[in-house]
């Protein structure tokens, strides 16, 4: 697949992923896991779940995530500790677009600061949003938290996937779902506001053409959100709010949907075998799609331990109406 150099990103991200496919083994492994990936598939309460088994993600699934064990080990997405074969797409002069050795999708990269080093995901929502932008319409985009979900959480770092996999971007920012999933909504100039529950987790959704005012109230909604207690001590970047993003651009419109989260992991992680279930969710599971690595997993899971999962680590849309609003309260209640 041969583009030029001003070929557009999402062009020149899949020729990269296509060329690293030949040139580098571990990456060529990763995509055989997923061609022999299991799946399942509910319809919980009108929304669609999928789970995928994939035992080539099993090191992301157990990683140790606290910053003393972190800070024990060399840091992946740094250039100097990268595998000699990964080669990297420059964007904007301070990041690497770098193919995902553990594909979740059949595209799917890391799109990495190129320096080392954490810092507020409110300094790089801009970037976020522009990402979506760059990457459309092939490529949608996803942000883990350094406690929601981040394998590598010391080295600031966004996902970018193939486009319309995971089920929230048809049914929550496409609005291919139930309706009755909307709790409230609320047209603010060009930015529309909505806080919707689907299957048992929250988001705040916002929609509009205008970057700064989407930014502008995206900011504003990150910076409403409690900070774990204790994180500051962590370092910077370490005590923001815990949160997924997932967003999109599509036919001049940004699409964002921001996950608050209550816990890192469900209790479900933590219980001694058998009844364990080894699922550390992020951005891809809140999006719909919960990433397993046993196949015991994938046959044991029903729907009512789906909803307690996404219940446990996800507030739920009430929990996310009375603390952003949208516009603290004086929104058009939908039901």
């Amino acid at each position: 697949m041969a583009v030029e150099a001003s070929s557009p990103l999402w062009e020149r991200a899949l020729a990269l992923q296509e060329a690293q496919l030949r040139e580098w083994p571990a990456l060529a492994r990763g995509h055989e896991f997923l061609r022999k990936a299991l799946w399942r598939e509910w319809r919980i309460q009108g929304w669609t779940v999928k789970a995928q088994c994939n035992e080539g993600r099993r090191a992301s699934n157990k990683a140790r995530v606290d910053p003393a064990s972190v800070e024990k080990r060399p840091c992946f997405l740094c250039a100097e500790n990268r595998p000699p074969e990964q080669r990297g797409l420059d964007w904007k002069g301070g990041w690497w677009i770098l193919a995902n050795p553990a594909p979740l999708f059949p595209h799917h990269f890391t799109v990495t600061s190129a320096r080392h080093g954490r810092e507020p995901v409110t300094r790089r929502l801009g970037d976020f949003l522009d990402l979506a932008r760059d990457l459309s319409p092939a490529l949608s985009v996803f942000y883990n938290g350094p406690r929601s979900g981040a394998s590598a959480p010391d080295h600031f770092h966004f996902q970018a996937y193939t486009a319309g996999s995971l089920p929230v971007e048809e049914e929550v920012l496409l609005g291919g779902g139930p309706r009755r999933g909307v709790l409230a909504r609320l047209e603010e100039g060009e930015v529309r506001r909505e806080v919707v529950e689907a299957a048992g987790r929250g988001m705040l959704v916002l929609t509009g053409p205008d970057r700064e005012a989407l930014l502008e109230r995206l900011r504003r909604a990150v910076d409403l959100l409690p900070r774990p207690a204790g994180a500051a001590a962590a370092g910077e970047g370490w005590d923001e709010p815990d949160l997924n993003l997932l967003g999109l651009f599509r036919e001049g419109l940004w699409r964002i949907a921001l996950f608050p989260r209550k816990a890192h992991r469900p209790a479900c992680y933590f219980r001694e075998e058998p009844e364990r279930l080894l699922v550390s969710p992020g951005g891809a599971d809140l999006g719909g799609m919960l990433v397993l690595v046993r196949r015991e997993d994938l046959e044991r899971l029903e729907e009512e331990t789906i909803l307690g999962i996404y219940r446990e680590v996800a507030w739920r849309g009430e929990e996310i109406l009375e603390r952003l609003g949208p516009g603290g309260g004086a929104a058009r209640r939908e039901n």
